[in-house]
């Protein structure tokens, strides 16, 4: 099943611009990435953020969660959380379903180990690729327009910003950029 892609650039705070951008690519759904941090190197899980008030948003969340799971990745708490009140408020902005992805704990030297795993001619970054891709497919139509943001990058004001710093010596914008690119080829397939 093909679909879509727009990449989502500008502030998605304050301007609100990546929400204006979403609304006028038509995006049916959009995937905001990001990656966990914390200041104690035990803390672990995943957690994806959805639109409070809207059903297709949960149901996309618990969608791509049910992926999550078969890598397996373990949940921070309750995986599914509500974005109202929360450091995701911004997404209730958007006009159709969104969904945060925080799969994992950058500042953990396990989950940071297992995001850089490679093996033959798989990787875990591109199995996570594709958890995320099938949980787009079994949330929207074939040939729909999903809009991927990407979380730290490409903000208007803070335009240097690279999120959280991994323990492995890079940064959530290199992850960031290497799984949106990964999740718009396996959308092509």
């Amino acid at each position: 099943m093909s679909f879509r892609t727009v990449l989502l650039k500008g502030d998605y705070t304050g301007q609100h611009e990546r929400q204006a951008m979403a609304q006028k690519e038509g995006c049916a759904g959009v995937v905001d990435f990001h990656f966990n941090s914390f200041d104690n190197p035990q803390a672990h899980g995943g957690e994806v953020f959805y639109k409070s008030a809207c059903a297709d948003s949960k149901k996309f969340a618990r969608s791509i969660w049910s992926e999550f799971e078969k890598l397996p990745l373990p949940p921070h708490g309750d995986p599914l959380k509500p974005a109202a009140g929360s450091r995701a408020a911004y997404i209730e902005r958007y006009a159709m379903p969104a969904v945060l992805l925080e799969p994992l704990f950058l500042s953990n030297p396990q989950q940071a180990e297992w995001l850089h795993m490679t093996g033959g001619q798989s990787s875990n970054v591109k199995n996570l690729a594709q958890a995320i891709a099938q949980g787009i497919r079994q949330s929207f139509a074939e040939g729909s327009t999903i809009g991927l943001s990407p979380g730290h990058i490409f903000k208007t004001l803070k335009s240097t910003d690279s999120g959280a710093d991994c323990c492995k010596g890079d940064t959530e914008k290199d992850h960031v950029l290497e799984l949106i690119n990964l999740v718009e080829s396996e959308l092509q397939i």
